[in-house]
């Protein structure tokens, strides 16, 4: 499955994230060490969080874990939308949006914003995506509102 990073703007990006998530095949290789990581922070209040959704073939793993607490939670999902989200992720990363050359031009800077990172690591290679800020093509800000609606997804499971 390829995802081109472009929703349209009449299009939630929620439900563009529930829409992948139902068709995506949920079939991670079975002997494959499968690692997700999706980060957001930044602002102000400096906190950062991070979900990490792992599988071995057998029954996946998800966590929570904010930057200012101690202890990690367990974000309880069916199993099918833990390994949608694993393909989904992947897909995300080998489909980022490609950042234009920066001109040396002036361009606005960003205060107080929240960023997110994106990570996925298959038998010990590793692939990321990082926001940029600000957004200079509407393919990279689609790109975004659907990742962190993935994210948004998976952090109402954390308990």
């Amino acid at each position: 499955m390829a995802l081109t990073g472009i929703v349209p703007r009449k299009v939630s990006p929620i439900v563009v994230g529930l829409s992948v998530l139902s068709c995506a095949s949920a079939s991670v290789r079975p002997n494959s060490t499968v690692e997700a990581i999706l980060t957001r922070g930044g602002g102000l209040s400096g906190i950062t969080e991070t979900i990490r959704i792992s599988s071995t073939g057998a029954e996946p793993a998800a966590t929570s874990e904010l930057s200012n607490e101690n202890q990690s939670r367990t974000i309880r999902l069916p199993r099918k939308t833990l390994d949608s989200s694993l393909v989904v992720i992947e897909s995300f990363v080998s489909a980022s949006p490609q950042i234009p050359a920066d001109t040396g031009l002036l361009r606005p800077l960003c205060g107080d914003v929240i960023l997110m990172h994106i990570e996925i690591r298959r038998d010990g290679r590793a692939q990321s995506a990082q926001e940029e800020c600000p957004h200079r093509t509407p393919a990279s800000e689609s790109y975004w509102k659907s990742v962190d609606s993935l994210f948004r997804l998976l952090a109402s499971g954390a308990q």
